[in-house]
């Protein structure tokens, strides 16, 4: 995952999902979508992002990461019909979309800027879940 972000970052010449996002050509849309946060969605070989506007932009950022995770990583699903529509379990590819938005978030950061600082504060400081940030550091 690690590699798969830094070729991303060096293609784009930027670590912040947005600008990625841009680079990429992937539309994104921000829109009331109640209580979701987002989702990624392919129609007629566009890519689309869709984030909640009910959610912070601190947190934004992370969901746009997130959605860009399945973009790279699962191209061709459609997260919000593969879970309404099969019987199968999407927890795999969340897993991995989280493991790609934790690596590209934590990459906007030098090692110096987090040194001293405990996973909880890290957590705080990217808005990044303890979990994944404990799967990147082991």
């Amino acid at each position: 995952m690690k590699e798969v972000v830094r070729q991303l970052i060096q293609r784009c010449d930027s670590s912040d999902p947005f600008q990625i996002v841009d680079c990429l050509g992937i539309h994104t849309l921000f829109c009331d979508i109640g209580t979701i946060r987002g989702f990624y969605t392919k129609k007629r070989r566009e890519q689309f992002i869709v984030i909640s506007t009910r959610i912070e932009l601190f947190r934004q950022r992370v969901v746009c990461a997130h959605e860009l995770g399945h973009a790279i990583l699962h191209p061709d699903l459609c997260t919000p019909f593969y879970t309404e529509h099969t019987w199968l379990s999407n927890d795999k590819f969340e897993y991995q979309a989280n493991l790609f938005a934790t690596e590209l978030i934590l990459s906007s950061f030098s090692p110096e800027e987090l040194e001293g600082f405990g996973v909880e504060q890290i957590a705080i400081l990217t808005g990044l879940p303890v979990r994944y940030l404990l799967d990147i550091i082991r």
